[in-house]
C-alpha cells in the first residue's frame, strides 16, 4: 500500500523560495491529505483554489505579525474567514502547522487526534491550503477544509426532492407521496419570509390556506436549510405512511450572513 511517506520525497525549505514554488508545495501538501484519506477508504477531496486563498491568506497573517493561532484579530476565527470569502460551506475545519517540510507537517497533523479528525473527516468535500515562508525559512501552514454546498435548482429542486423521498418510501414498502400545488406555495411563502430574516422562523408559523386546513387532518410541517438535495431526508416524517401529501418549497438564500448556495427547504406533509 502506497503511503504519504513513499508518494512525495521529503522537501526541505531553502530560505527564500519562490511564489511558484510555494503554490506547489501546497498542492502537493493536499495529495498528502488525500494518500491519508485514501488509505482508509475515506472519499478524496477536491482540491479548492478559493479556500486555498483563504488558507494562505491566514498564513500570511500569522508570519506578517508574527503570531500563530486560529483566531486573528484582524480577521476572526476560521468560520469568519471561510464567510467572509462567501464560499458555499456548510461546515468547515482548519488545522495549522509550521514545519520545515510538508511530510513531516504532515505526519505531525496526523499524530495530533483534533487535526487527524479535520484531514479524516469523511462529512468534508474540498480542501485547500496556504503555505508562506517565515524569516526563519520555516513553513507556515493553514489547511481549510470545508463541506461544500451543492448546486441546485430551487425551481427543480422540489421533484427531484420529491424523487429521493419516494425512493425511500418505496424501499420502507411505503405508498409515495403526491406533491400538491397548493401545499407547495405556502411552503415557498414561508421560506421567502425565512430568507428575508436570514433565519429560521418557527414551522408553526407557516400560513395555510383555509381550503387546505379543511382538507387535512392532520399537518407536519418542517424546515431545513438544505446543502445538498439529500438533506431533505432529514426531515423523518417524509417517511411516515400516514402523510400522502407533500409540498415542498425551496427559496435561495440571499442573506449576506449565510453561505451562498444554500436552499431555505419549507416542507408540509397533509394526511386526509
Amino acid at each position: 500500500m502506497m503511503t504519504a511517506l513513499a508518494l512525495l520525497p521529503v522537501v526541505h525549505v531553502q530560505a527564500g523560495r519562490s511564489q511558484e514554488e510555494l503554490r506547489q508545495l501546497e498542492v502537493m501538501m493536499a495529495v498528502l491529505v488525500n494518500v491519508d484519506r485514501a488509505e482508509r477508504d475515506i472519499p478524496m477531496l477536491e482540491y479548492s483554489f478559493d479556500v486555498a486563498d483563504v488558507a494562505r491568506a491566514h498564513s500570511l497573517d500569522m508570519v506578517k505579525h508574527d503570531f500563530f493561532g486560529h483566531k486573528s484579530p484582524r480577521t476572526g476565527g476560521p468560520a469568519d474567514r471561510i464567510s467572509k470569502a462567501r464560499l458555499p460551506a456548510l461546515g468547515s475545519a482548519e488545522n495549522l502547522v509550521t514545519r520545515n517540510d510538508i511530510v513531516k507537517a504532515e505526519q505531525g497533523l496526523m499524530n495530533s487526534p483534533p487535526h487527524r479528525q479535520n484531514i479524516l473527516n469523511p462529512e468534508f468535500t474540498h480542501t485547500g491550503i496556504g503555505i508562506v515562508e517565515n524569516a526563519r525559512g520555516q513553513l507556515v501552514i493553514t489547511q481549510n477544509f470545508i463541506l461544500r454546498i451543492e448546486e441546485m435548482d430551487p425551481e427543480t429542486a422540489p421533484q427531484a426532492m420529491l424523487e429521493l423521498i419516494n425512493s425511500k418510501r418505496q424501499e420502507q414498502n411505503v405508498p409515495p407521496l403526491i406533491l400538491r400545488e397548493s401545499l407547495a406555495k405556502s411552503a415557498v411563502e414561508h421560506s421567502d419570509r425565512i430568507n428575508e430574516a436570514g433565519r429560521m422562523l418557527p414551522a408553526a408559523t407557516v400560513s395555510m390556506t383555509q381550503a387546505d386546513k379543511r382538507r387535512y387532518r392532520a399537518i407536519q410541517y418542517g424546515v431545513i436549510g438544505a446543502g445538498k438535495l439529500e438533506d431533505v431526508l432529514k426531515m423523518k416524517s417524509c417517511l411516515d405512511p400516514r402523510f400522502r401529501e407533500i409540498g415542498i418549497g425551496p427559496v435561495l438564500n440571499t442573506h449576506e450572513n449565510k453561505p451562498p448556495g444554500l436552499l431555505w427547504v419549507t416542507i408540509i406533509l397533509g394526511c386526509r
